[in-house]
Parts: C-alpha cells; structure tokens; sequence
C-alpha cells in the first residue's frame, strides 16, 4: 500500500489546501512617513495563509496535512526544513524545480496595523487539478477541508468536486479583494467563509455601513448556499450567521504587536471549534480567542497559543 493511502486510511482530522511562504514584516517605530527610510523593526518568519493555518492547529493539538508548493530554493529549504521541526506533515506538498517559493512583504505602522503589503506567490499556480487529483484519497478522508485563494480557481473547483461527494465541510480564506473576486460565483458551495467587511462588499455588490447591513449581506451569501459565515470586524470583533443564529461577538481586549496572521489563527479557531462540534457563536469565540493571544506576539504565529491559554481568555464569553 501505498504511503498517501496509508496516510489517508488515518482518517485525518483536517486537510488544508494554500499557500506557505516566508514571511517579512516591517514595523516603524513611530507614524511610518512616506519617500524616505523609517527606523523601525524587522522579523523574518514562516508564512502564508495555509501554512498558518495548520501552524496554529498544531498548537492547538490538531492532526493535519498541509498540501502546497515550494521552489527549488533557500526560501523553499527554510519552509520545509522549519515546518518538519515545528511538526508539521508536507509529505503531500510539491517542490518545483526552478521555481521561486512565495514570499510576503508587510510595512506595519506603530500600532502594528498594515499600512502596506507586497506578495509573490506565483508557485502556487502549481497546485494544478492534475498534482490534486493525485491527493484524493488524503483530501476525501478529511473530516474539514480549509482551502485558501493562493491556488488556481480550477483546483478550488476540483476540491469542491471531491467535497461534495464525500460530505467533507470546505472551509474557505478568501485573502484579498483580488482572490476573493475569483471566487465569487461559486461562493455557495463552501461549507463556511470567514470574509472581512470589504470582501463581503465584493461579494454581495453592496455597500456596508450597519450592523443591520452585515446581516442582510450574510443572508444572501445564505441564500446561495453556504452554510456558516462568519465576518471579521477587526477591533470590534465578529458577526456570524448560519441561517438561524446571528449576532456580534465584541473582540477581545489585547496589546497589540502584529496583526499579520490574526485572521488566519481566527479560522484555525473556528476549526478547532467545528472539530469539537460548538456552536457558530462559540466557534467565533475560539477563533476571536486566537486571534487576541496572536496580535500580542511579534510573530505571525504565537508559541503562546494552546488548549490552556485559549481556555483561559476565552472564559469570560
């Protein structure tokens, strides 16, 4: 038998399909001025939106394969030498010769909020249909699918193929503006999204100002399909809505240092919660639970973050 099949007969918890790269995050010291240098702090650390994923469900004793792409290069060494120390199972990933790995430059201001980001993840085109069809019997197995718009639309579509017919819950991270517009027709076939207000804009062609307005955006995004949606709000927390429960989570109080990876750690969170059957609100809960231990760390993953710390924030809610 093979080692994929003998992987996947282990019935594993959570299969995330995205991007890994390395992660290079400016922070000024004071309000960044612009057209000249700015003192400040510089950190060099794994990323991308999969990757961290399944670094924050590690930490939270969660068993997953993390499928992605690498070039044939220092950055691509880094990822895979550090993730095998971290734990984390690549064995389904691809290197690609003469590729470039992806990499995430971020310019944070003294409140540790993004003033701007450059990213190139061009390898990521790579995680093509065919290389996926290959990982059937590893995605299939999953009891919940995360995927992020890093990959081609095609490949999304084939893992929604496969979801369907196997009953696995897709949980989407639409990234951006730019990944969440390719993504748009097809948005209710996922089990859960977790947009931020612009996105949400994007997919309902509207414009958001009120409480009230999230709510009747998320109902149509129901409509279409989807079954859990859950909108970031940043400072002011999370809305949820699965067609019967709605309501505003406030976020939690924290210090915050970087808020790089604070979205990715918050669906980690609504995994974790998912695996353990909470409800939407508390799930929302957990992932704003995680999020509050991860902006108080400089790096884009927290080694705070565990069962116990998430425990004791998240007592009050």
């Amino acid at each position: 038998m093979s080692k994929e099949k003998n992987a996947a007969n282990k019935s594993s918890s959570v299969v995330i399909i995205g991007g890994a790269n390395v992660d290079i995050t400016g922070k000024t010291n004071e309000a960044p001025l612009y057209e000249t240098s700015n003192p400040g702090n510089v950190q060099v650390s794994l990323g991308g939106v999969g990757r961290n994923i399944a670094h924050n469900l590690h930490y939270l004793g969660v068993e997953s394969f993390l499928i992605t792409a690498v070039g044939k290069d220092i950055y691509g060494d880094k990822i895979l030498s550090e993730c095998k120390e971290i734990g984390l199972n690549l064995e389904h990933s691809l290197v690609v010769k003469g590729g470039t790995s992806g990499i995430y430059l971020s310019v944070l201001g003294e409140d540790g909020e993004m003033v701007i980001a450059l990213s190139q993840m061009d390898v990521f085109e790579k995680l093509t249909p065919a290389f996926l069809e290959e990982k059937t019997e590893i995605i299939k197995n999953a009891k919940v699918i995360v995927v992020d718009t890093n990959i081609p639309r095609k490949s999304i579509e084939l893992i929604l193929e496969i979801a369907v017919k196997n009953n696995n819950p897709v949980f989407l991270d639409t990234v951006s503006l730019t990944k969440a517009k390719n993504i748009k027709d097809i948005i209710g076939q996922f089990h859960t999204i977790k947009p931020n207000l612009l996105e949400l804009e994007l997919l309902v062609e509207r414009k958001i100002d009120t409480l009230e307005e999230i709510k009747i955006a998320t109902e149509i995004l129901l409509s279409k399909g989807v079954k859990e949606i859950v909108v970031s709000l940043g400072k002011e927390g999370a809305f949820y809505h699965d067609g019967k429960c709605y309501g505003r989570v406030p976020g939690f109080s924290a210090e915050v240092k970087n808020t790089t990876g604070a979205g990715d750690a918050f669906l980690a969170g609504l995994v974790y919660g998912t695996l353990f059957e909470k409800s939407l609100r508390e799930k929302v809960v957990i992932g704003l639970g995680c999020g509050a231990i991860t902006v108080e760390s400089y790096n884009t993953i927290s080694d705070k973050l565990n069962p116990s710390e998430l425990k004791r924030i998240i007592r009050d809610l």
